[in-house]
C-alpha cells in the first residue's frame, strides 16, 4: 500500500465520525472554538515537538477551520495552516515543506467549566496518534487536565 494511501487510511477515523453536534464553526459557540483552540496549541506543543515541524494543519470537525478561526493562528511560528493546505504525504501544497496534521473533533461540554473532545497528530504514513482530552474551565480559560492515547499507527 502506498504512502499516501495510508495517510488517507490514517485521517479517515478523524473525518468519517467527526459530527460533533453544536460546534462551533456551524452554531456559533464561543466555548467550542475555545476549546478547539487550546487543544490544537497544545497539540502544537506536544506532537513531534523532536521533529522541529515547518509547518502545522488544522482539520477541525472535520474539515477546514473557519477563515475566522484560523486568525488566531496567523502569527505562529512555524505557520498553521488548513488542512486544504496540504498533500496527502502531510506536506505543505505551497512550499514542499513536511508538516504535521492536527486534528480536534467530538468536541463534548459537559458543563460550564468541563468538557471533552478526541483529537490526533499524523505525520505521514504509518506515524499518527490519537487522543481523549479532558479539559477544564480555570479563570475563564480552557485548560487540558489529561490527554488518554486511545490510537496509534
Amino acid at each position: 500500500m502506498k504512502k499516501a494511501t495510508l495517510l488517507v487510511i490514517l485521517l479517515l477515523p478523524l473525518t468519517t465520525v467527526l459530527s460533533a453536534p453544536g460546534f462551533s464553526d456551524r452554531t456559533g459557540s464561543d466555548e467550542a472554538a475555545s476549546i478547539a483552540e487550546t487543544i490544537f496549541r497544545h497539540q502544537i506543543r506536544h506532537c513531534y515537538r523532536y521533529r522541529s515541524p515547518k509547518v502545522y494543519f488544522l482539520l477541525l470537525d472535520g474539515k477546514d477551520p473557519s477563515d475566522d478561526f484560523m486568525e488566531q493562528f496567523k502569527e505562529s511560528v512555524p505557520p498553521v495552516k488548513k488542512a486544504s493546505q496540504m498533500d496527502n504525504w502531510a506536506r505543505d501544497k505551497e512550499t514542499g515543506e513536511q508538516g504535521i496534521a492536527l486534528a480536534v473533533e467530538k468536541i463534548k461540554q459537559i458543563d460550564e467549566s468541563k468538557a471533552e473532545a478526541e483529537g490526533g497528530c499524523v505525520a505521514g504514513g504509518l506515524d499518527g496518534y490519537g487522543y481523549r482530552y479532558s479539559l477544564v474551565k480555570e479563570n475563564g480559560r480552557w485548560v487540558i487536565k489529561d490527554a488518554q492515547g486511545t490510537w496509534v499507527s
